[in-house]
């Protein structure tokens, strides 16, 4: 979910796509999207503007995946999994 800060306890969107629980969420370090990744073994990316997935990573490790963490000036995508593998991906 996504929660507006100007009015304290307003849902302004609810992200459902994940088939598993959601282990993590970040913000994209310029803005305009956030990320996620899940049990389901998937990390996927929500455009703010849009109010939808654009991109889905499926299948991104063997596992679940725990964790995720960009580069805040390059374009890379840290990914962390049960399955004992750390992941780089270049996202353009």
């Amino acid at each position: 979910r996504i929660w507006s800060l100007l009015n304290v306890g307003n849902c302004v969107a609810t992200f459902s796509d994940h088939g598993n629980w959601v282990r993590k969420v970040i913000f994209h370090p310029q803005g305009g999207y956030i990320l996620s990744c899940s049990d389901d073994r998937t990390i996927r990316v929500y455009d703010l503007k849009a109010m939808r997935c654009t991109r889905t990573l499926e299948d991104a490790h063997a596992h679940f995946i725990s964790s995720i963490s960009m580069h805040s000036s390059a374009v890379y995508l840290a990914s962390g999994s049960v399955d004992k593998t750390i992941r780089l991906w270049e996202c353009y």
